[in-house]
């Protein structure tokens, strides 16, 4: 009984990491036909299995790397000197705490998309070769950003643990309403959404 029973749960744990893949897959959105490249989707793919039921924080700083999401957001395009917004812009509006938080009031600036998009800058797409993905400091910007209440000279790394450290309750709101309306219901129960938002919290 006892085999059984582990191997039961073994299962139910592979079917939540598959849905949750496919939920993930969901909410940091690429196409495939912007790349059209097997290995990168395989890439992006096996980094949102590998988070699905893991750290939301390392999911936020690991799928941003990813080529599929390079090349669909154009983060291989931006560089210091010319930092391209879309990335930062979908990181803050979809991907982590969304426009406005439980009680209404904006969750960022624009001056805050456009700080945070140089703090992006420097990744490069290299399809022919075994790593594809890797970052070059000459089209880095490694001056001072500022960014919410905060001027430092912000890399790549620095983003997940900023954007966390600084909007945790927002983003456990946001993340918690998507989890209710994709498992629960479209009608959003405010109360269950904040009871799900704190536990969320609490385990950052």
């Amino acid at each position: 009984m006892g085999n059984q029973q582990s191997d039961l749960y073994a299962r139910l744990g592979e079917s939540l990491m598959e849905r949750m893949t496919v939920f993930w897959s969901n909410h940091f959105v690429t196409e495939y036909r912007e790349y059209r490249f097997a290995t990168w989707l395989f890439r992006y793919r096996k980094t949102l299995r590998t988070h699905a039921l893991g750290d939301l924080r390392q999911l936020v700083h690991d799928i941003g790397k990813t080529a599929a999401m390079l090349r669909y957001l154009n983060g291989d395009k931006s560089r210091k000197g010319s930092p391209n917004e879309n990335y930062a812009r979908e990181l803050l509006e979809l991907f982590t705490m969304g426009v406005t938080g439980p009680d209404g009031s904006a969750n960022y600036t624009q001056t805050d998309i456009t700080e945070l998009s140089r703090a992006l800058t420097g990744w490069r797409l290299y399809p022919d070769r075994e790593y594809d993905v890797d970052f070059d400091v000459t089209r880095f910007d490694d001056g001072v950003k500022a960014v919410f209440t905060r001027e430092e000279a912000f890399t790549y790394h620095d983003v997940a643990p900023l954007l966390f450290d600084e909007r945790s309750p927002q983003i456990a709101h946001f993340i918690a309403g998507k989890l209710y309306r994709e498992f629960v219901s479209l009608d959003p129960n405010a109360e269950v959404i904040a009871a799900l938002a704190n536990r969320l919290e609490a385990e950052d």
